[in-house]
């Protein structure tokens, strides 16, 4: 949402004339006017230049087939800048390697930050000293409008993914298992919002509704003013709980604000009850021809994004496996290792092991310690292939064994850790447990705190 701003007239020339005969100098009040303007100059173009930076290559990775390959060089092009600016300038010895981790908190996007800044600065002082005091407002209607539906975007790809359950699943099996207290941070919070599907629908929801306002500039005030309320939340669940998506949901958090900001003295006139004036909207084209050229634009360019985000949430669900042919839960009735059997609470001793939908064995040991890893199933010749996971205690591949006996219990029999181990496994009903077994009910004749 971009409005019409007022400027005093004057510019850099006249600025410069005034102090060009110290006879005729400015008065003090009007070089302190001066000097305001070209900083409010500078830290508006400071603010264009940065976002600039930080939304690139968005709209262009948006545009089918060709996406990736026009953003590739940009992204390379940080790939290579950013490790030699953490080295030379921040004096930081680890490599800042561009890994897909998952984290968006990691020490190579901080140190991009950092980069961003400092060529903003440099930039905005340039531009400042070439245009003087005079207000960047072009440049400011443009980048509203490029965080207008960047935001929008991210907010439909936020939204779809809570709203079709692909962002927070149900509890997991090896969740079930696992002990309250070892629970990280951000999987407690995970935990929390995939036990209530209506929950995160619900969150979800805003999150659409907010991104499909943002693109009409008629409905975008209320969609920002949505969007500052549901990101204000997102941004406290990630700074509270450890999740890794900090400096990036802040950034968005800013730029609902930043689509705020023109009608700032409107809200605190309806907050306050004073009545003001709706400001103008600035168009970007000015002629009429130009306004509805850029309305089909924005139309068709609002719609392309929606089904861009769509197909990709409904891609991502399409990479889902089968589950695996053992997918359940098992709780381990005997073990032992290198011929000898392993006592009971022993902390070494398996106590769980999972075998989840998405292709994954997990083994849950008695001390709470957790192995993760790939496993390719072999019905034919019952095998069981273990890959290491990334983040995983797995160092190295390995090759189970596998049998049911009459009763329905697993046999596990095999070589893993650098040594011979033979496990039975009974299995369990998730229903056994509280948290998927307590349903919603209206009626309670006391509160059920477990």
């Amino acid at each position: 949402m971009v409005h019409r701003q007022c400027y005093s007239g004057g510019g850099a020339a006249d600025l410069d004339d005034a102090t060009d005969n110290p006879a005729d100098a400015a008065p003090p009040g009007k070089a302190d006017r001066g000097a305001r303007r070209r900083a409010r100059a500078f830290f508006g173009r400071l603010l264009c230049v940065y976002l600039g930076l930080y939304i690139a290559p968005f709209p262009i990775d948006h545009i089918p087939v060709l996406g990736k390959l026009l953003s590739d060089p940009w992204r390379s092009l940080w790939a290579a800048v950013v490790p030699w600016y953490g080295e030379h300038v921040l004096g930081i010895e680890q490599a800042l390697v561009n890994a897909p981790t998952g984290s968006g908190d990691s020490t190579f996007k901080w140190v991009r930050i950092a980069v961003f800044g400092a060529l903003a600065v440099v930039l905005a002082a340039l531009w400042t000293i070439r245009a003087g005091a005079r207000e960047p407002a072009p440049a400011r209607l443009w980048i509203r409008i490029l965080v207008r539906y960047y935001l929008a975007a991210n907010m439909l790809n936020y939204g779809l993914a809570k709203v079709l359950v692909l962002q927070f699943q149900p509890p997991t099996l090896d969740r079930l298992a696992q002990r309250f207290g070892d629970a990280s941070p951000m999987g407690l919070l995970w935990t929390f919002m995939g036990y209530s599907p209506a929950y995160t629908i619900f969150t979800g929801a805003l999150e659409l509704l907010g991104g499909l306002l943002l693109l009409s500039r008629r409905t975008a005030l209320a969609g920002a003013l949505l969007l500052v309320g549901v990101l204000a939340n997102v941004v406290m669940l990630n700074l509270c709980y450890d999740v890794p998506v900090k400096q990036f949901s802040i950034h968005l958090l800013a730029m609902a604000l930043l689509l705020l900001a023109p009608q700032r003295r409107r809200l605190w006139g309806l907050l306050s009850g004073v009545a003001i004036p709706a400001v103008a909207p600035e168009e970007p084209f000015p002629s009429p021809r130009g306004r509805r050229r850029w309305r089909i634009f924005a139309a068709v360019f609002g719609l392309g994004l929606i089904l861009f985000q769509v197909q990709r949430q409904l891609g991502f669900r399409g990479q889902w496996t089968a589950p695996s042919p053992l997918y359940g839960l098992y709780s381990v009735d005997s073990m032992s290792r290198r011929g000898e059997p392993v006592e009971p609470y022993v902390g070494s001793r398996w106590r769980w092991i999972v075998f989840d939908r998405r292709g994954n064995l997990t083994i849950l040991n008695e001390d709470g310690a957790e192995v993760t890893a790939r496993v390719v199933v072999d019905e034919a010749a019952q095998t069981l292939t273990l890959k290491p996971r990334r983040g995983a205690r797995l160092t190295s591949s390995g090759t189970l064994r596998y049998a049911f006996d009459p009763a329905g219990a697993l046999h596990l029999v095999g070589y893993l850790f650098g040594s011979g181990v033979d496990a039975r496994a009974r299995p369990v009903d998730p229903e056994r447990f509280l948290l998927t077994r307590r349903r919603f009910r209206w009626v309670q004749e006391s509160p059920f705190n477990r």
